[in-house]
């Protein structure tokens, strides 16, 4: 029930989404002759397009996301029981249809565990995401033919198959993995992805070491120039970000709202 709520929340109030209703609302008020909800609608479509197309708020809001957990100390990550990698580019349903990996935005994660796995060849490889399609193919089905590909030990390597969001993951992976005390987990994620990813893996009694990916910003500046697209889908990155730490934190999911590093690490 929260995956089907928080999908169709997403469906309308993504800011891309947002921007496109308003507009189509707004020209069939037109069409429909009420000029005063015509204009509001139409207006308020343009003030969006403008802070969210045009002018980097998108950045301005994703970059504290991103720069909130650095790179972990190469001796922290070596010292690391093995290494978690989160789904998040995987399109199962192409990759059955055209039979070879089909991967989106976020490839940069697995990658990055392909890197750490051949770097760190005794420690576990974990990947957790499931979102099958109708035939039940899942997002680790697609990794693991990437893995695989990439010439990963297919015996350093586990899969959890059946989590449908961060908050899944975080448990499922625990009940597959069995981390003993506070042994420390690589956790290998898009860095704006990584805040709400801590919280949740910590508050599921996790100690993870952070490895973020997948960056969408310069570490300060703003980049300059009109593209509308990137614009839209770096402010939707965003926007998702922070309503969901939101969410998970009204919901108890996590201990922290906005969780910070710790100091050892």
């Amino acid at each position: 029930m929260y995956g089907l709520a928080a999908k169709l929340f997403w469906g309308l109030f993504a800011p891309a989404n947002l921007i496109g209703l308003l507009g189509a609302f707004g020209l069939l008020a037109a069409v429909l002759r009420w000029r005063e909800i015509s204009v509001r609608l139409i207006g308020l479509c343009l003030i969006l397009l403008v802070c969210f197309g045009f002018l980097p708020l998108g950045q301005i809001l994703i970059r504290p996301l991103e720069n909130r957990f650095p790179m972990a100390a190469p001796t922290d990550i070596a010292r690391a029981r093995g290494i978690i990698v989160l789904a998040g580019s995987e399109n199962p349903s192409l990759t059955e249809s055209r039979s070879q990996p089909a991967l989106g935005e976020a490839s940069t994660r697995l990658l990055a565990g392909v890197e750490l796995a051949k770097r760190f060849p005794k420690k576990p490889l974990i990947f957790t995401g499931g979102e099958p399609n109708e035939n039940g193919i899942t997002q680790a089905d697609v990794a693991a033919m990437v893995f695989e590909t990439l010439g990963v030990d297919t015996s350093q390597a586990l899969y959890e198959k059946e989590s449908m969001n961060t908050y899944d993951s975080a448990l499922k992976t625990r009940s597959l993995v069995k981390p003993q005390g506070k042994e420390p987990w690589i956790l290998v994620t898009s860095a704006y992805h990584m805040p709400r990813s801590i919280a949740v893996f910590e508050a599921a009694g996790w100690t993870v070491i952070p490895y973020p990916v997948d960056y969408q910003t310069r570490e300060s500046g703003l980049d300059i120039g009109i593209n509308v697209t990137k614009r839209l889908r770096v402010s939707d990155l965003a926007v998702h970000e922070w309503i969901g730490l939101l969410v998970y934190s009204l919901l108890d999911r996590t201990n922290d709202f906005f969780p910070h590093p710790k100091e050892d690490s």
